[in-house]
């Protein structure tokens, strides 16, 4: 091959890539993340805890869930119950 050929072929590699992102970050910024509260208190741990706005990253067997703290990014393991439905939502770019 020659380097003309070479050269368009990686031109078009680049394209498609970025018109990939493109499309990737355009769904991504249109889906809305539920926000919950973390309500138990009831042990020095959750106590800590409690008030705190968060996300769920995951949901696990028998009711857990894997969540985000909003305020500083720390991540626990829960139980599913102790989260209560915040009533603002964020869009999953704003975070």
């Amino acid at each position: 091959m020659d380097s003309r050929t070479e050269t368009l072929k990686a031109e078009l590699k680049r394209l498609h890539t970025e018109t990939a992102e493109r499309v990737v970050c355009r769904r991504l910024d249109s889906l809305v993340v539920p926000l919950y509260r973390f309500c138990w208190g009831n042990n020095s741990k959750r106590a800590t805890m409690q008030g705190r706005l968060c996300r769920v990253i995951c949901r696990g067997a028998m009711n857990s869930a894997r969540i985000e703290f909003l305020d500083n990014g720390q991540r626990e393991v829960i139980s599913r119950n102790a989260l209560r439905r915040h009533n603002e939502k964020v869009r999953r770019g704003d975070e």
